[in-house]
């Protein structure tokens, strides 16, 4: 993929396929499926533009499991969950802090996940 030229975002990663914003609109995840990763940004409440977010522990992407294809977070923003389709096919849980993601737990689902739905 290359980068789209004045775009707020400055992606580098490949095969982005999902995106999510927060519950309250202050971060923006997107799946690299090609990467293996999730890229956040940050969403300034001035201008609604995103920028990488860059932390004590990453600078603008979280690793995940073998192509993430879906994304879905709890009403609460505590939790993402990722789905990956790749060879070890499952839903990765992470808890958020400050739009930083930790992996807490894996579940394996044995096929290809396609979609998730998180309840109150």
């Amino acid at each position: 993929m290359s980068e789209v030229q004045n775009s707020p975002l400055a992606d580098t990663y490949t095969a982005p396929v999902s995106l999510i914003l927060d519950a309250k609109g202050a971060y923006l995840y997107v799946a690299n499926q090609g990467s293996s990763n999730v890229a956040v940004y940050s969403i300034s409440s001035s201008t609604g533009l995103p920028t990488v977010l860059t932390s004590s522990t990453t600078t603008g992407a979280f690793f995940t499991e073998g192509n993430p294809s879906f994304l879905a977070a709890d009403p609460s923003g505590e939790y993402l969950f990722v789905g990956n389709q790749g060879a070890s096919a499952g839903i990765q849980a992470f808890s958020v802090s400050s739009g930083n993601l930790t992996s807490i737990y894996t579940y394996g689902v044995g096929n290809t996940p396609s979609s998730i739905a998180v309840l109150k």
